[in-house]
């Protein structure tokens, strides 16, 4: 596949990425709650007009087996598929859709 993008060769994790390990960036941390907040309040808002809500999340280049082997070799707590389990539970927490 030529439009498969290679994976950075570095010795840290993309700051973003930290998040999927034990190892999370403080920043990035308290951004992702921030987050979590606004999208509470979005569903809430939603939620009083009546409007139907969904939270879906992205593919990310985490889900390719030659980036995630890199990623772990990295830190091996690194969990691919972190975001998706976190956010499908979160969702679940607010009782909204999630894709």
């Amino acid at each position: 596949m030529s439009n498969v993008k290679k994976p950075v060769h570095t010795d840290t994790l993309q700051k973003n990425l930290t998040l999927c390990t034990t190892n999370a960036d403080t920043i990035y941390v308290k951004n992702y709650l921030l987050n979590k907040r606004l999208i509470k309040a979005m569903a809430e808002y939603c939620k009083e007009k009546g409007i139907q809500f969904m939270l879906v999340t992205i593919d990310t280049d985490a889900y390719i087996t030659e980036f995630e082997k890199r990623y772990k070799a990295i830190d091996p707590t690194f969990d691919a598929n972190f975001f998706e389990e976190d956010l499908r539970n979160y969702a679940a927490s607010l009782n909204i859709d999630y894709f």
